[in-house]
C-alpha cells in the first residue's frame, strides 16, 4: 500500500489530477491497483484489517514528492538500443547497414541476447518506462521459439505490452 500525492489522467482529453494524500494498493498476486482512495486513519485502519499489508506497511512519500504512471514506450528494438543516439549523421540505410543488421545478427547468440535484454529494460525501467513493445530481430539465425527476451522482460518489474520476432 501507497500513501502520498498521485498524478494521473484518467481518461483522454481531461488533463491531468493531482490525487493528495491518496492510499493506493496493489494486489500482490497480480501486480494491479486494488484500488485508490482518499487517505485517513479510518480508512487505512479498515483497509489493514480488509487487505494482507506486506511486512513493510504502508511506504509513504515526502510531502513534496509524488507518484506518477509509467511511461509507455510503443516501439523499442532491443538490436538497436546499444545504438541509441549514435550516427545521427548517416543515412538511415547505411545506419542500418553499419549498426542494425550486425546487430540482429548477435542476436542469435541467447548469452549475447539475454544481456541486450537486461540492459535495455533496465535503462527502460531507470527513465520511467514500465511498458513496452519490444521488437527482437527479423533475423532467420534466431529461433521464433527462443524465450530469452520474455525471460529476461519477466524478471524484471516491467510488462511487455508484446514481443515482435
Amino acid at each position: 500500500m501507497f500513501r502520498g500525492t498521485f498524478i494521473h489522467a484518467a481518461e483522454w482529453g481531461c488533463g491531468v489530477q493531482q490525487l493528495a494524500d491518496h492510499l493506493v494498493g496493489v494486489a500482490a498476486d497480480t501486480g494491479k491497483i486494488a484500488f485508490v482512495e482518499p487517505a485517513s486513519d479510518a480508512l487505512l485502519q479498515s483497509l489493514s484489517e480488509r487487505y494482507t499489508l506486506p511486512a513493510e506497511g504502508v511506504r509513504s512519500l515526502p510531502a513534496t514528492s509524488f507518484f506518477v504512471p509509467g511511461f509507455i514506450d510503443t516501439h523499442c528494438h532491443a538490436p538497436q538500443f546499444q545504438f541509441a543516439g549514435t550516427g545521427t549523421d548517416r543515412d538511415l540505410m547505411v545506419w542500418l547497414q553499419t549498426y542494425t543488421f550486425p546487430a540482429e545478427m548477435r542476436m542469435a547468440d541467447p548469452k549475447f541476447a539475454r544481456a541486450v535484454y537486461n540492459r535495455l529494460v533496465r535503462a527502460a525501467l531507470a527513465a520511467g518506462t514500465t511498458t513496452a513493445f519490444y521488437y527482437g530481430t527479423s533475423s532467420s539465425t534466431r529461433r521464433r521459439s527462443d524465450p530469452t527476451p520474455l525471460t529476461v522482460i519477466a524478471m524484471l518489474p516491467s510488462r511487455c505490452a508484446r514481443h515482435f520476432e
